[in-house]
């Protein structure tokens, strides 16, 4: 613990003392008397299992535990105590998830989660609801349509080439750079998302920095969150102090570029020339609303960051991890053979458009296959806002009702052989008959993930570059473990990048 927290522990002791042991107390009565309603279910180990999954490797040892021999997951399983202060039920059944997310009005999003990743990202898309979600999302959908896509294909290519030049000032006598898998694609996604969402002049690295910082300390608020409630906020703690400054710093750096671009508004200038999301909302702004587009832009540039950088770089990171452990190394071959009949070499790749990428078949399925044994959200959540059932379970208002994807995705009623990775299971003949919702790589309902399409356009160009570079080695036997926090990530590991034209 730092100086200063400590010193705020003990300054704040008698409020903060009673207040955690009210809240938690109050929560385990309730959980006590409720949970009674849920004992004929499965459960889960623990009575706060999803504490637990925060530590690596926890996520899957808690999940797999639940499938029986068969390989097959229970429809329902106990959760046991959740953050929101109430029991948990997970659901693993397709049909039941289904009709969990096409019925919003009995399974609104979960409270507290929500405002918890508030405190982080504003109220842009993610967080928002009812008529300002429904605004956000008509808004910001032209940002995603085919057009804006294939405008920003060449941002893409020039940031994978920029940095691959980077690694190789960086190679060995060999041609060999090792790099950490996580931190090398989070450096190039976070740079073509901000190129993407406000414009090529805007500067990545304070940009990513303060990223980095943002959500660093996000286990230790969820820990102040849970005991403390909203007066964690109000406490001057290190970690809550980390992420103000970061707010502060990207708040500084959008603000200069709305600033000037309403500058040129006013002029009756074009905005920008590449129709990026901070343009979407330029344009939707009305005169003399200068503070609530500067807030705007902040809100929704932020969501824009932690959903389009934070998920596309794990996917890739645990795409090398698959691509490297040595049943799978075949898959890089094909890759890089389907690449060159697409682009030719990397020269070619340099001209790449959105019409080749489309052309990416097996890249595209590898990257879903990816997305199904380690999905980035290994869990949706909601809450039951009033009695109903699911299947022959009563499930209690208040209740949190979790979707644990990593388990219907490794559901053997929907997949064969759920633990492999094939990619071809992907193939349009292999999809033909795929249970509807057992896929939910990018969420489910009416708020599937609104930028998709851009991940994995920018997913495929950026492992299919890399192959045409690189041959990717693994430098570790052991497989990282997963950790979770607000998504799923793998624990560090480094592969070796070695260039393929050095002999």
């Amino acid at each position: 613990m730092k100086l200063q927290d400590a010193v705020v522990f003990t300054v704040a002791l008698p409020i903060l003392a009673p207040v955690a042991v009210i809240r938690t107390t109050y929560g385990l009565l309730k959980y006590m008397f409720k949970s009674k309603a849920y004992s004929a279910l499965p459960a889960a180990d623990g009575i706060f299992p999803m504490v637990s999954l925060f530590k690596p490797g926890r996520l899957e040892e808690v999940f797999l535990k639940m499938r029986n021999e068969d390989g097959e997951f229970p429809d329902l399983f106990s959760f046991g105590f959740y953050y929101n202060s109430d029991c948990a039920v997970a659901v693993c059944s397709a049909d039941l998830v289904r009709h969990i997310y096409t019925n919003p009005n009995d399974f609104p999003k979960l409270p507290v989660s929500n405002r918890l990743l508030e405190s982080f990202v504003g109220e842009g898309i993610v967080t928002s609801e009812g008529h300002k979600w429904k605004r956000d999302r008509k808004m910001l959908t032209p940002v995603f349509h085919f057009d804006s896509l294939t405008k920003g294909t060449p941002k893409i290519v020039r940031e994978c080439l920029k940095l691959y030049g980077e690694l190789d000032g960086r190679a060995d006598h060999s041609g060999q750079v090792d790099s950490d898998a996580l931190e090398l694609f989070a450096r190039l996604t976070m740079r073509i998302i901000i190129a993407y969402a406000f414009g090529d002049d805007m500067p990545a690295e304070p940009m990513n920095k303060a990223f980095e910082e943002l959500f660093q300390p996000v286990e230790e608020l969820f820990l102040y969150s849970f005991l403390f409630g909203p007066l964690w906020k109000l406490l001057p703690l290190s970690a809550a102090a980390q992420v103000r400054k970061a707010k502060v710093t990207i708040r500084k750096l959008v603000e200069e570029r709305v600033m000037h671009a309403l500058e040129r508004k006013k002029r009756g200038e074009s905005l920008f020339d590449d129709n990026n999301l901070l343009e979407g909302i330029l344009l939707a702004a009305k005169e003399g609303e200068e503070k609530e587009t500067v807030e705007e832009a902040i809100s929704q540039g932020l969501t824009f960051l932690f959903a389009g950088h934070d998920t596309t770089s794990k996917l890739l990171s645990f795409t090398m991890d698959y691509l490297t452990r040595p049943e799978n190394v075949h898959y890089q071959a094909e890759l890089r053979q389907e690449a060159e009949v697409v682009f030719g070499d990397i020269e070619g790749f340099a001209r790449a458009d959105r019409s080749a990428v489309n052309k990416l078949v097996l890249c595209e399925r590898v990257l879903l296959e990816t997305l199904r044994l380690s999905p980035v959200a290994p869990i949706l959540e909601r809450q039951a806002a009033k009695d109903v059932r699911l299947g022959n379970t009563l499930i209690k208002a208040g209740t949190a009702v979790i979707s644990p994807v990593y388990c219907t995705h490794r559901d053997g009623r929907y997949w064969k052989e759920p633990d492999t990775f094939y990619p071809h299971r992907f193939s349009d003949e292999n999809s033909v008959g795929r249970k509807n919702f057992s896929f939910l790589p990018f969420g489910a309902g009416g708020r599937t993930c609104l930028g998709q399409k851009l991940s994995l356009l920018e997913a495929r160009l950026i492992l299919s570059s890399l192959l045409l570079k690189y041959d990717i080695v693994r430098l570790q036997e052991e497989a990282p473990k997963r950790v979770f926090a607000f998504v799923m990530a793998p624990t560090p590991f480094k592969v070796g990048l070695r260039r393929r034209d050095i002999e």
